[in-house]
């Protein structure tokens, strides 16, 4: 089942490259998909925030780009140091330990109720870096090797239409 609903999301993602007032819609898509409180593309931090997420993570959303919380992230920086072409989660960039006490985590993640994801660079890493994630709630499980592997399957496409959208 899952495997047909990668294909339709593959699809919508081709959609919104060609379409970007669609990208909403693909986000909200991709959390039903994989099961998270909510899913979100994220441009590069060097210029004003372009940042597109599902309706799960309106609040925090919000907070992330009008508080500044962008500012202070540290995924970004572990992504760079860990690999940038690989897929990340909570548990391959930070420790169990991390998760409950870094600073960004403790104050702003976990407030929202957020604690698990999975996501990626769609871009080549860089001042224009875009971004692809779902993010999980605390009381959810933490994504499965199955549901990683499904969204390594789908990584290239969703690469290529995030070139295609730039």
């Amino acid at each position: 089942m899952l495997e047909n609903e990668i294909e339709g999301l593959i699809g919508r993602f081709y959609e919104a490259a060609a379409d970007p007032s669609q990208w909403r819609q693909v986000l909200e898509d991709a959390s039903r998909v994989f099961e998270a409180e909510g899913a979100v593309l994220l441009g590069p931090v060097t210029r004003e925030i372009p940042v597109i997420w599902s309706s799960g993570l309106d609040g925090m959303s919000e907070e992330f780009v009008k508080g500044g919380w962008y500012l202070v992230n540290p995924r970004p920086e572990r992504v760079k140091d860990a690999g940038t072409t690989k897929i990340h989660t909570e548990s391959t960039l930070f420790t169990p330990e991390e998760l409950d006490r870094h600073f960004y985590l403790a104050e702003f993640w976990n407030r929202h109720g957020l604690r698990y994801w999975v996501g990626t660079l769609l871009t080549d890493p860089g001042p224009d870096a875009v971004a692809f994630s779902c993010e999980r709630s605390s009381k959810a499980e933490p994504f499965t090797p199955r549901e990683i592997d499904h969204f390594a399957r789908a990584l290239p496409h969703f690469k290529r239409a995030a070139s295609l959208a730039a």
